[in-house]
């Protein structure tokens, strides 16, 4: 039945779950009502929190509740929950200042749950539970890059429909570019619908983050463009971190971390520019609400490692280096690189098993010496296209990933191994031989919270 009032057609109800989790609520998605946990706060890793039954609202019978019994209900919410609720407030104001749509909010709030951390208070979250919430009001780019990387999430992860569904009303003030020429009827009978619009909603954020960030990276190293204060800096420095985790997480194919090709852009040829361009941007951010971001930094703060320390894996590195050294004759130059690439390796599985938390193993690629990127990309050096396989399968092992079965670093492991059969008709190292059966053909992955396990791996103690 339609209003007459309204040229807005009325849109199918779909049926909410009264029962849904807390986290599940207030992002307004579906919840599985799984217990202990739902499948959304399996995948995140959050505490899962049902709402009480006997305070559950039902039609008018909501209304009597008392105050007592509010306040009660309020008390059983840990400090966690109650934080996100605050936070979830300053984010409301926020968007009603910007005048931006129910859909971008909620991507920002998917961001603020899903990225940070309530109860960790190191410097680094701090950087970004505080300093890059105000960033994200000043810095279109670094809006962008937020959106992008929230919507590529959330489309993966979960049916969408019910996230929108509160914006509906939104088509009539244009806040929904997106869905202006759709029948909102056709949207909500037809699913594919609505997922390729929200594909499409992504690339667009995409590509935006994209343009701006290439433009922004070429004027600083041509120095048509000279970074002077904090906010520039941190733009710099934020919007990179962003764009990368975006490209090494999607699962769609949208950029190779090497390309075979000199002329087609590349995730390693992306580092070399980001690397480069925030080179002038860290010096300013030293002694700046952002110093956070070098906390427990490799090469500013690097721990002492001690013969207790030596990891099977890296030892193991280092002898290949010897051989191939050996073989082919590496310049000193070209030894030393490779050798720095080994030890830095090292020193982020040290940080990783002391924090239990893989993030320094994944920022290896940005911590190499730049001149190894061009190593890899041009010469196609083979102890350097090999150490970079060692770095995706860690990746994969450590789930930096989106989707278990497309991303990035399978991509490259399979053109590895192609290219082993290609130049020497068959695995050339039993080792590589190893790790791609463990973690392609065996799908092995270190469960979360268990990095120790880097202490004494080796593919064959999984095999």
């Amino acid at each position: 039945m339609t209003n007459n009032n309204s040229s807005f057609p009325d849109t199918p109800q779909l049926k909410k779950s009264r029962n849904r989790c807390l986290s599940c609520k207030k992002l307004k998605i579906k919840c599985d009502e799984a217990k202990p946990k739902c499948e959304y706060c399996e995948h995140t890793k959050r505490e899962c929190i049902y709402p009480d039954p006997s305070t559950i609202k039902r039609g008018r019978k909501a209304k009597t509740i008392k105050t007592v019994e509010r306040k009660e209900r309020i008390e059983q919410i840990n400090s966690s929950a109650v934080e996100l609720w605050n936070r979830q407030m300053c984010l409301n104001s926020v968007a009603r200042q910007l005048d931006i749509s129910q859909f971008e909010f909620r991507l920002l709030h998917y961001f603020q749950e899903h990225y940070i951390r309530i109860e960790n208070t190191d410097p680094l979250n701090k950087v970004w539970k505080f300093q890059v919430p105000k960033l994200w009001q000043e810095s279109d780019i670094v809006r962008q890059s937020i959106f992008s990387l929230s919507a590529m999430h959330l489309w993966a992860l979960c049916d969408l429909t019910s996230l929108i569904q509160d914006d509906i009303m939104d088509y009539k003030s244009k806040k929904i570019t997106f869905l202006k020429n759709i029948n909102c009827n056709e949207l909500f009978l037809h699913p594919n619908t609505l997922k390729a619009y929200l594909y499409d909603k992504t690339g667009e954020y995409f590509t935006n983050c994209l343009q701006r960030t290439n433009c922004m990276m070429d004027a600083i190293i041509n120095q048509n463009y000279i970074i002077s204060t904090v906010f520039q800096a941190a733009e710099v420095v934020i919007s990179g971190i962003l764009l990368f985790s975006f490209l090494a997480l999607q699962p769609h194919g949208l950029i190779p971390l090497l390309s075979c090709d000199s002329a087609i852009p590349d995730i390693l040829s992306m580092c070399k520019g980001m690397k480069t361009s925030m080179s002038y941007a860290f010096p300013l951010l030293y002694d700046s609400p952002y110093r956070g971001l070098f906390h427990l930094n490799e090469t500013m703060d690097p721990p002492t490692i001690t013969e207790k320390d030596r990891y099977p894996l890296i030892e193991y590195l280092r002898d290949e280096l010897e051989k191939n050294s050996q073989v082919n004759k590496f310049p000193d130059d070209e030894y030393k690189i490779f050798k720095g690439a080994i030890d830095m390796l090292e020193i982020d599985f040290y940080r990783t098993i002391e924090t239990n938390n893989p993030l320094p193993i994944y920022r290896w690629i940005f911590l190499i010496d730049i001149k190894m990127y061009d190593i890899i990309k041009v010469d196609r050096n083979s102890f350097g296209l090999k150490l970079m396989y060692i770095y995706t399968c860690l990746c994969v092992m450590c789930q930096f990933r989106l989707d278990k079965k497309t991303n990035i670093w399978l991509e490259y492991m399979d053109w590895y191994k192609d290219y082993n059969y290609r130049v020497f008709g068959k695995w050339n190292d039993s080792f590589d031989q190893e790790m791609y059966e463990l973690v392609v053909g065996k799908k092995f992955e270190i469960p979360s919270n268990s990095y120790h396990l880097l202490e004494t791996f080796v593919p064959l103690m999984y095999l």
